[in-house]
């Protein structure tokens, strides 16, 4: 398969109307599958993972090379991390954690709980995000974080633990499950993302950038769009893939502009070493 970088550019008078939000030119890079999930790097490789319990890996430098590392067969794969020493695991919101070996994905039955999301703390703790609320690893184990019924994502912002849930954003002192404040109240809220101490988190038709001493709201066009997932470049340009096609939001701006895939699913962005925007694309 060829995944070449897609260049979008000014298109003819003619052609205008057919993609007037999506009027800026850029280069991106969609994965070679469809479906996918979510996008994780490791050294010099990306992985990725797809609603048919399959994770590949390809090289950036050579992305028609694929390389399939586990499956396990109709249990969706929405989480992927590597710990420290290098062991790699995975999430499924139908049959929890699985350690990958040797291809084979082995489940940790002490782990099972049904997960949007699976992120490590700083201490090289598994947390997920599910139905049941947020859990957090400890030794071979999960316990209860708070006392949410239901969760979409997790993430470590400047010491503190966010909390993507059908009621907004919520900031978690770490230590205790304090909740701190709320961000985007009564909007269901799907993602965070952290770059530096900047959080980019999404919601139904919204995206909230909060940092130290700062909190900015940007719509998303258009009505009922619900964005997936966040990536931040080097520059400061913020890229969501989101149920209505790839937008940006450029430095400063405070508004979404669709730059391709108009229409269509995007589940999982990510920006590699060189700055390269990869996509994965939720469609043949």
């Amino acid at each position: 398969m060829n995944v070449a970088g897609h260049i979008i550019r000014l298109l003819p008078p003619a052609c205008f109307l057919l993609f007037l939000s999506c009027k800026y030119e850029v280069t991106y890079h969609p994965l070679p599958a469809p479906f996918i999930y979510t996008i994780i790097g490791h050294n010099d490789s990306l992985f990725f993972s797809t609603p048919s319990g399959e994770i590949f890996s390809i090289s950036p430098e050579n992305p028609d090379v694929i390389t399939r590392f586990g499956m396990n067969r109709f249990h969706p794969i929405r989480g992927l991390a590597f710990k420290k020493n290098g062991d790699l695991f995975a999430a499924s919101y139908q049959t929890g954690v699985h350690r990958v070996l040797a291809d084979t994905l082995i489940a940790l039955p002490r782990m099972w709980r049904m997960a949007w999301s699976m992120k490590l703390d700083g201490y090289d703790n598994i947390w997920l995000a599910g139905r049941q609320g947020v859990f957090r690893q400890r030794g071979d184990t999960l316990i209860k974080f708070t006392g949410l019924h239901e969760a979409y994502d997790v993430d470590f912002h400047l010491g503190k633990c966010a909390v993507a849930h059908r009621d907004g954003i919520t900031i978690y002192d770490t230590a205790d499950g304090t909740a701190i404040t709320t961000f985007c109240k009564n909007t269901v809220c799907w993602s965070i993302d952290i770059d530096g101490s900047l959080l980019i988190g999404t919601g139904s038709e919204v995206c909230v950038l909060v940092s130290p001493g700062d909190t900015t709201i940007i719509p998303i066009g258009p009505e009922k769009n619900i964005p997936w997932t966040a990536a931040r470049d080097r520059n400061g340009t913020i890229y969501l893939g989101t149920q209505k096609g790839l937008f940006r939001i450029k430095p400063g701006a405070r508004k979404a502009k669709c730059i391709g895939f108009k229409g269509k699913c995007i589940k999982s962005l990510f920006i590699d070493r060189k700055g390269r925007l990869w996509v994965g694309k939720y469609f043949k």
